[in-house]
């Protein structure tokens, strides 16, 4: 009985290894890909949506479309969070490239949040990094200077905002992002959308002004076959879509540290969150 049975295992092993031999074969003879996992709703991804809430309010290229790895990196003395967010971005990405939809990686001060409120300073909350390798710490403490850390608390300074428990911000119809709107902004900059651009509304105000941010790419492919960003700029409409092209249109200096630019722009035009 025990020479049978171990027979039978001995034939099970036999099958088993062969099937995972023959498995790594196919891999390396012939491409064969394993099945990617599958992914899961964002909703469900994020757990502190009172810190992510920033993000969809402040971070421009967030449009909660992607993948959400969210890190709380500390504490100051008085309750504000410095986190870490990486994601894809539907704005920030390589075209025509291997990777269509580029993670970006982003640190970000949450002033203050309870009872359902979130505290943050508008458009100096954050900070946005080509990649995690070029963070630098001397970054990170210019952000948490601009953010008073470790000082106390000044609601006054503080845009408040509803915590959100979703990503879409645009989810009513009161808000304007019809096609012909972007269509009209990348005409008037010369551009066309998912061949040399990418053109989305990125956050509104209470009167209903609407902000754009536009990223243009090089018409030249990299050695990886990414074509990489070339300018960043920020057009402002009113309710109904409509903009000046001599006065609504930002040229941002720089494609990832643009704060103080859109910030005094905004200014300008009477911008009320």
């Amino acid at each position: 009985m025990k020479k049978q049975l171990s027979k039978v295992f001995l034939i099970i092993l036999f099958a088993v290894c062969t099937a995972v031999l023959l498995l790594c074969c196919g891999i390396l003879l012939f491409g064969m890909e394993l099945p990617e996992p599958e992914e899961k709703d964002q909703s469900k991804q994020v757990e502190n949506w009172d810190l992510y809430t920033v993000s969809l309010y402040d971070v421009c290229p967030v449009v909660g479309k992607g993948k959400v790895l969210l890190h709380i990196v500390e504490e100051d003395d008085y309750g504000r969070v410095l986190f870490k967010v990486t994601e894809d971005s539907a704005l920030y990405r390589s075209y025509y490239g291997k990777n269509f939809k580029e993670q970006i990686t982003y640190y970000v001060v949450c002033q203050k949040s309870e009872k359902g409120l979130v505290y943050f300073y508008e458009d100096m909350s954050y900070r946005l990094f080509s990649s995690p390798g070029v963070v630098t710490e001397e970054a990170i403490n210019t952000l948490k200077a601009q953010n008073d850390w470790n000082e106390a608390f000044a609601e006054e300074k503080c845009v408040v905002v509803e915590q959100r428990e979703d990503a879409n911000l645009f989810s009513s119809p009161d808000y304007y992002e019809a096609p012909n709107v972007k269509k009209k902004i990348l005409q008037e900059l010369d551009l066309a959308e998912d061949e040399t651009a990418a053109c989305q509304a990125v956050a509104f105000d209470q009167n209903k002004k609407t902000l754009f941010m536009v990223v243009n790419y090089t018409d030249h492919a990299d050695e990886n076959g990414n074509h990489p960003m070339e300018s960043v700029v920020f057009v402002i409409t009113d309710r109904k879509g409509n903009f000046d092209a001599e006065k609504d249109i930002l040229f941002a200096h720089a494609i990832w540290d643009y704060a103080e630019e859109l910030h005094a722009f905004k200014q300008t035009h009477d911008w009320k969150r």
